[in-house]
């Protein structure tokens, strides 16, 4: 929910009221504080912390790097899976432009990232069939974040699509038996831009030899049966 001006393209101007909804447990509460980009804020201005939008924590707004404000998340705010943030200021003397927010830590890692991608078990076909599957993305954030997938590393001939990271491949039976290792990388387009790989392991067996196992003729028609591996 936004109260503010319409003369700034990339920026809320003259900013009265802004309160945002945050995904705490998107990253296993791993957040300490809530990041706020702004410039010629109200001194007066206030950040207000709650986990029902009734009962609010007052904070203070600190002084800025970069025009970056770092706010403590209250902990009796951090630990729940939602918080709302409320920032309220007087338009009257102040610009009070917004540019961004985002959240940080100061706790250790391992930390919470994304995209992420799915796993995917190890794969095995018969030389000759085609070889389909689909990577799969973890990002709560897209959209709008959107992805691009890259085939780091792969057989010869195949294919992975940029925009649905579907990957293809049809092993030659000339190569059977082999077993080998694609890698496929998802990034998305931000700034800076977070990526995620992975690898999938290929095992591509040889297929049965085609067996005649039935002839036979009748009413002039001579009928041969023959088993094996279909795509052969």
């Amino acid at each position: 929910m936004v109260k503010c001006g319409t003369d700034s393209t990339n920026w809320w101007a003259y900013t009265t009221e802004v309160q945002w909804r945050l995904r705490l447990d998107w990253h296993a509460n791993q957040a300490t504080h809530f990041l706020l980009l702004g410039t010629a804020l109200s001194p007066q201005a206030n950040i207000q912390f709650s986990v029902d939008r009734t009962n609010w924590i007052n904070s203070s707004l600190p002084p800025e790097t970069n025009s970056v404000y770092s706010i403590p998340i209250p902990s009796e705010c951090a630990t729940n899976p939602v918080v709302f943030v409320r920032y309220a200021a007087s338009p009257f003397g102040y610009n009070n432009f917004l540019g961004g927010w985002g959240l940080a830590t100061t706790n250790g890692g391992p930390h919470i990232s994304y995209p992420q991608l799915q796993t995917i078990d190890p794969q095995t076909i018969p030389a000759g069939r085609n070889l389909v599957f689909t990577n799969h993305v973890v990002n709560p954030y897209s959209p709008p974040d959107k992805m691009e997938f890259t085939l780091l590393a792969g057989p010869v001939g195949s294919t992975l699509s940029r925009t649905n990271g579907i990957f293809r491949w049809q092993p030659p039976i000339a190569d059977a038996p082999q077993t080998i290792t694609a890698v496929v990388k998802v990034a998305d387009l931000g700034t800076p831009v977070m990526s995620a790989t992975q690898q999938i392991a290929i095992s591509v067996i040889r297929p049965a030899s085609p067996q005649l196992t039935a002839m036979s003729a009748a009413n002039g028609h001579f009928d041969i049966q023959v088993t094996g591996d279909w795509g052969a």
